[in-house]
Formats: structure tokens, sequence, C-alpha cells
């Protein structure tokens, strides 16, 4: 599960990144609602806390979720850990999730 200890100056960031950084979230357009998670590029071990915390932050909503991985170029284990728990999240509260890949 994705609930764990974080700061509460964590908790304040807005969800989205900027288009430069690996992990994004926007509105999905192709599901009216949801929220979309875009991976880019290598997401590392580095980025894993980043990504951790915008799942936390979308597994707590009442959204359906998409992981768009199309234009990542490497996960590693701790990015594909934060997308299995992320998922798994999202299907326990009744959303739909989708990961992408290209």
């Amino acid at each position: 599960m994705l609930t764990g200890a974080m700061n509460s100056t964590r908790r304040t960031k807005p969800l989205s990144r900027t288009s430069a950084l690996p992990v994004s979230v926007e509105d999905d357009l192709a599901c009216p609602g949801g929220k979309r998670v875009v991976l880019r590029g290598r997401v590392t071990v580095a980025d894993a806390a980043e990504f951790k915390r915008v799942a936390v932050a979308l597994a707590g909503g009442n959204s359906p979720v998409t992981v768009d991985c199309t234009s990542a170029t490497h996960l590693d284990a701790a990015a594909v850990q934060v997308v299995i728990a992320l998922g798994r999240a999202v299907e326990e509260s009744g959303r739909r999730c989708v990961v992408e890949a290209g």
C-alpha cells in the first residue's frame, strides 16, 4: 500500500512537476475526470520519492488513473514498485488504473 510516513512539507506541494522532469500529472483527456501520470526518460531510484509522493496523492483521490510510460526509456525497480503499488491502491478503492507502454 502507498501509505507511510511523509513529512508535512511534502504533502503541501502541487501534484504536477514541470515537463522537463521525469514525472508529471495532468488531466486525462481520454478519460473524463481521470488523471494521467506521465513518465518521461529515465525514471530511477533518484526520482522514486517524488513519484511516490505523486502516487500517494492520486491513490487517495477519487479519479481513475492512467500511468503513461510511452515516453519512458527506463524504469528501474523502484519506479516499477511505485507503478504496481499505485495500481493496487487505485483498484482496491474501486477505481480503474491503466498502465500504457510503447
